[in-house]
């Protein structure tokens, strides 16, 4: 985990866990928020918040709202490992979840 953002657009509050992807050679996030995603056009706020600047980073939503096991980032990494290299905002609540 590179970075984590707190983003308010469109009436919605949009949290972003941003990610190092050292095989980009190989494999790209193409996910729901991909740098390609037509979601970024729709919510011009949070596009620049988020920005794609380094092909290696890329973005995930954490959480709509309070909805945090709905999101790509909780699909993707429930049944895996995470090593988070910053500290996450005092807003956020910590959760542990046991793999499968």
């Amino acid at each position: 985990v590179i970075d984590v953002k707190e983003v308010h657009d469109n009436g919605t509050l949009h949290r972003m866990v941003q990610l190092r992807n050292p095989w980009t050679a190989d494999y790209s996030y193409a996910g729901e928020w991909s740098a390609e995603s037509k979601n970024w056009a729709k919510l011009k706020v949070l596009a620049a918040e988020c920005p794609h600047k380094d092909p290696s980073l890329f973005w995930m939503k954490a959480a709509d709202n309070d909805a945090f096991e709905g999101s790509d980032f909780f699909s993707v990494f429930a049944k895996s490992n995470l090593i988070v290299t910053r500290i996450f905002p005092s807003t956020w609540a910590h959760t542990r979840i046991k793999a499968r």
